[in-house]
């Protein structure tokens, strides 16, 4: 589900893959 998400977002698909990487947890509660 979080690399859909990350599709959407194109234009910071670079930073929201490194926050998803970094912190999955975090960035479970950010996508939802």
């Amino acid at each position: 589900m979080r690399s859909v998400k990350l599709s959407l977002h194109g234009s910071n698909n670079g930073s929201e893959m490194a926050c998803s990487n970094n912190d999955q947890g975090k960035s479970s509660m950010t996508w939802n």
